[in-house]
C-alpha cells in the first residue's frame, strides 16, 4: 500500500491522531502503563517515569503517517510534503499586511490540482535553495535540482492540459506561480514571460466567460478565484515591481512595467460604497483607486505632449483642462480615505486586543499616505503642508516590539517572521528615517534565533553601501520585494510618474 501524506495542517493532524490514540484502555500497569507507553502518550493514571514517552513540547512530527488514516493527502513521499511545507510557511498570509487572496487559496487549489501542486512544491525547493541564509552550496544545489523535477512536472501538466474554460483558469493561476518561482531565483526575463503569458490567459479566459453567459464583463458574477486572480492581474499591471528594496538605507528606483489593460474593472471609482465592510474590501478599492490613477497620468501625460508640439501653445482651456485631470485623482483618493475611516478608526481603538488588524490597517494608511504625498509634489508642487508618515511608522514599531516580546519562542518562528518581521521590512522598505531604523534594529537584535529572517534582515541594515551584496541576499531582498508587490503594498502607481 502506498504511504500518503495528511492533507490538513500538522497540528490538525496531530490533534486527530491524539483522539484515536486515546480510546485505547488504560491497563494501569508498573510501573507504568505499557499500552499508553506502545501508543506514545503518558498515562493518565500513574505518574510520568523515566520509561514513559513524551512528546517534545512545542514541536509537533509532519512526517508521513506510518499506517493509513483517512486524512492522508496525494503527497507521494516524504521529501514532496516537505517542499510543499515550506511553501506553505513563506506563502502564509499572517494579516499584519495586507492579504493576497489568491496566494491565500492556493493551498486549496494545490489539493486538488496536480499542476498547481507541483509548482508549489517547486516554489518551497527554490526558497530553500535561493534564500535559505545558513545553507551550504552542496545543499543548495541539490535543492535546486530537486525544484526544476517538480517545475517540469508543473510544466507537462500544463502543456497536457485541454482548452475547456476551467483549464484557462488553471493554467492562469500556474502562470503566476511561475513568476513567484522565477523571482526567487532572479530569472527576471522568464518572469516577465510568465507573467505576460498568465495575462493573456486571464484575457481569454474572461473573455470566454462573457460568451458563455452572454454579459459584459462588468456584470459577470465572479467566484472568488476568479475574482482573486483578476485583482492580483490587475494589481500587477498597475503597481511597479519592487525589486529592490534599499535596507541598507540607500535610495531605490523603482520602474513600472507597464501592462496596464484596457479592460474597465469590475469596480468604478464613482461606485465606491460610504465605507468598506472589511480590510479585504479596502485593499480591492485601494487597487480600484491606483488603476485609476494610472489612466489620469496617462491622459496627463499624453495631453501635455500634445500641447508641447510646435504647433500648439498654451492656453487657458489647457490649463483648466489639466487641473481638472488633477483634480480627479485627489478626489479619488479622499473618497477611498473616507469610507475606510471607520475600519481605521476601530482597528486604533482595538489596538491592544488585536494589533494584527491594527499594523494591517495602518499599513494601509501610510500607503494612502504616501500616494498623497507623491500626488502633490508630483502636481501640486506649491503644497507648504505635506503628511508626516513618522508617526505612524514608529506607533507600528512599539506595536511589533510587543508582540515580537510575547511571542519570542523557538516554536514560533513563523509567528516571528510572518507576523513580525515582515510588517519591520515593511517599515524599512517604506522609511529612511534614523529614528525608526533605530527603532527597527534593536528589534531585530532581540528576536529569538530560531527567526529564519532577523540576521539577514540587520545584515542588510548594517552593510556599507560600498560593500558587495551577496547572491543569496540579492535573492532574499527581491523576493520580499515580489511579496510586497503580490499583496499590494509597493510604491503607489502615481509614484514613478
Amino acid at each position: 500500500m502506498q504511504v500518503r501524506l495528511p492533507l490538513y495542517s500538522a497540528a490538525f493532524v496531530e490533534l486527530t491522531f491524539w483522539h484515536r490514540r486515546r480510546r485505547i484502555k488504560c491497563d494501569q500497569g508498573r510501573p507504568a502503563c505499557q499500552r499508553c507507553i506502545s501508543s506514545a502518550r503518558t498515562c493518565d493514571i500513574l505518574p510520568i517515569t523515566s520509561h514513559s514517552v513524551a512528546k517534545s513540547p512545542g514541536i509537533s512530527d509532519c512526517r508521513i503517517l506510518t499506517e493509513p488514516n483517512s486524512v492522508l493527502s496525494t503527497f507521494n513521499t516524504q521529501q514532496q510534503w516537505d517542499m510543499f511545507s515550506v511553501f506553505l510557511f513563506i506563502n502564509e498570509q499572517a494579516g499584519t499586511l495586507p492579504v493576497n487572496i489568491l496566494s491565500s487559496l492556493t493551498p486549496q487549489i494545490a489539493q486538488q490540482d496536480v499542476a498547481v501542486r507541483e509548482i508549489c512544491c517547486a516554489i518551497g525547493a527554490a526558497a530553500n535553495a535561493f534564500t535559505h541564509p545558513d545553507s551550504d552550496p552542496s545543499a543548495d544545489e541539490a535543492q535546486y535540482k530537486l525544484s526544476l523535477v517538480h517545475y517540469n512536472r508543473a510544466l507537462r501538466c500544463i502543456r497536457e492540459a485541454n482548452s475547456s474554460t476551467s483549464a484557462l483558469l488553471t493554467v492562469a493561476v500556474v502562470s503566476i506561480l511561475f513568476v513567484t518561482y522565477d523571482m526567487i531565483r532572479g530569472d527576471m526575463v522568464t518572469a516577465f514571460a510568465h507573467f505576460d503569458h498568465g495575462h493573456r490567459i486571464t484575457e481569454a479566459y474572461f473573455d470566454e466567460r462573457c460568451k458563455e453567459t452572454g454579459l459584459p464583463f462588468s456584470q459577470l458574477p465572479l467566484s472568488t478565484l476568479e475574482s482573486a486572480l483578476f485583482d492580483i492581474v490587475q494589481r500587477l499591471t498597475t503597481h511597479p515591481w519592487a525589486l529592490e528594496l534599499g535596507f541598507d538605507g540607500c535610495a531605490v528606483n523603482h520602474k513600472l512595467h507597464n501592462w496596464a489593460q484596457d479592460r474597465k474593472h469590475t469596480y468604478l471609482v464613482k461606485e465606491m460604497p460610504a465605507s468598506f465592510k472589511d480590510l479585504a474590501e479596502t485593499l480591492r478599492w485601494w487597487d480600484v483607486t491606483q488603476y485609476f490613477l494610472v489612466h489620469r497620468a496617462q491622459t496627463f501625460v499624453s495631453d501635455k505632449s500634445s500641447r508641447s508640439s510646435p504647433v500648439s501653445s498654451p492656453d487657458i482651456d489647457s490649463q483648466n483642462a489639466n487641473k481638472e485631470t488633477w483634480d480627479e485623482p485627489f478626489w479619488a483618493l479622499d473618497q477611498w480615505h473616507n469610507s475606510f475611516a471607520p475600519l481605521l478608526q476601530s482597528a486604533k481603538q482595538k489596538k491592544d486586543e488585536d494589533p494584527y488588524t491594527y499594523l494591517h490597517a495602518y499599513t494601509l494608511e501610510t500607503l494612502y499616505l504616501e500616494t498623497l504625498t507623491s500626488l502633490h509634489l508630483y502636481h501640486r508642487r506649491d503644497s507648504n503642508v505635506l503628511p508626516d508618515v513618522k508617526p505612524i511608522y514608529l506607533d507600528m514599531m512599539r506595536t511589533t516590539r510587543e508582540m515580537q516580546q510575547r511571542c519570542n519562542k523557538p516554536s514560533e518562528a513563523a509567528v516571528l517572521d510572518n507576523a513580525i518581521i515582515r510588517p519591520l521590512m515593511f517599515v524599512l522598505y517604506k522609511c529612511r528615517d534614523a529614528d525608526v531604523r533605530q527603532s527597527i534594529k534593536e528589534i531585530l537584535e532581540g528576536v529569538d534565533q530560531s527567526s529564519r529572517m532577523a540576521m539577514p534582515l540587520l545584515t542588510m541594515m548594517e552593510r556599507k553601501q560600498e560593500t558587495r551584496v551577496s547572491s543569496k541576499l540579492r535573492n532574499i531582498e527581491r523576493s520580499l520585494g515580489w511579496y510586497f508587490t503580490a499583496c499590494g503594498c509597493s510604491s503607489g502607481a502615481i509614484h514613478i510618474r
